[in-house]
């Protein structure tokens, strides 16, 4: 059937080979391919085939720099093992990013067609948790939001010389944060229709939210912490203290020709 909806938009317009391994399907059946394939682009096909693959790469390492700096933090607060800050002359976490890195050795999971699918669950579980994690961040920023305006001590956000201020706060991370708890919420809303049960797939998708329900209520009992109140937000720990300086270098700084492409870069990628 699949096959079948390619063919009648053109995806079979281009000598390609469709590979189906374990139940799931290459990039040349991706929505983009298929329409450019149809437009008889077969060139230009592959060329965003090879985007597509550089766009993960990007995705992998930042997420890679993410998550081992996460866990350098948390062996430096002693919620993770003390190994992990571990780090180089020039200040690199590489006994974390060594940790955080060997976990994408699961990827080889998809070389055999019988455990093609274990690694589609891993991957189910991966995004539900990435969305926790977002959502997590948008709640942060929005208590930072709140918590800042009873500090009259630290330069307000309203501030013409506030160092830097995203644009439509807080309510986009409210939107953020509803968002992604929806998304995580109905991410496996098929197996509560009739009929359509998965015991598998119901642990899949909502694995991880159940993992993070069980940590965080632990956490709570066994270190008996609290959440405090907006007035009670700790905004010095690692403060340095230029940030309560005005920042007037940042107003007279010009950048050069190679930061300015770095930037451009980084907006199109």
């Amino acid at each position: 059937m699949l096959n079948e909806i390619i063919a009648v938009n053109g995806g079979n317009n281009c000598d390609t080979n469709l590979l189906t391994w374990g139940g799931f399907s290459n990039g040349n059946q991706s929505p983009w391919v298929i329409a450019i394939q149809n437009a008889s682009l077969c060139e230009f096909s592959g060329i965003v085939n090879g985007f597509l693959v550089y766009f993960a790469l990007t995705a992998g390492t930042s997420q890679l720099y993410a998550s081992s700096r996460t866990l350098y933090y948390l062996s430096i607060q002693g919620k993770a093992p003390e190994i992990f800050s571990t780090c180089s002359k020039r200040g690199v976490p590489y006994m974390s990013v060594l940790f955080t890195g060997s976990i994408g050795a699961l990827a080889y999971l998809s070389v055999q067609n019988n455990t093609a699918l274990v690694f589609e669950r891993l991957l189910s579980i991966c995004a539900t948790t990435g969305l926790i994690v977002w959502s997590g961040m948008c709640l942060s920023f929005i208590r930072f939001y709140h918590g800042l305006k009873f500090r009259p001590d630290i330069i307000s956000r309203n501030d013409e010389n506030y160092p830097y201020r995203s644009p439509f706060q807080p309510y986009l991370a409210y939107f953020g944060m509803i968002g992604a708890i929806i998304l995580v919420l109905s991410s496996g809303f098929v197996v509560f229709t009739k009929g359509n049960w998965s015991t598998v797939y119901f642990f899949s998708c909502y694995g991880s939210l159940i993992l993070f329900i069980l940590c965080y209520v632990c956490y709570k009992i066994l270190k008996r912490t609290k959440i405090h109140r907006l007035d009670q937000v700790d905004l010095d720990s690692g403060r340095r203290e230029i940030d309560r300086i005005i920042w007037e270098e940042d107003r007279h700084y010009s950048s050069n020709f190679k930061e300015i492409l770095a930037k451009l870069a980084t907006l199109i990628f």
